[in-house]
């Protein structure tokens, strides 16, 4: 997990209009990686935290397409 850069977030804010994204917070929003977050995946084993680790998963492979 890392934090990211003002430039990310800005490009972010760009992009899509949450009221979350939108929010000037002071913290900088953590993110993980595609692999960071199949090693949780390995971690949670909830039925809830499985499903969720899927669909991540997915919008990760369809970004890449």
């Amino acid at each position: 997990m890392f934090a990211l850069s003002n430039d990310e977030v800005n490009i972010l804010r760009s992009k899509f209009s949450s009221t979350k994204l939108s929010s000037k917070s002071r913290v900088l929003p953590k993110v993980f990686t595609e692999k960071g977050l199949y090693m949780l995946a390995t971690i949670l084993k909830s039925k809830t935290a499985v499903e969720v680790t899927f669909a991540i998963i997915e919008t990760f492979a369809q970004v890449r397409a």
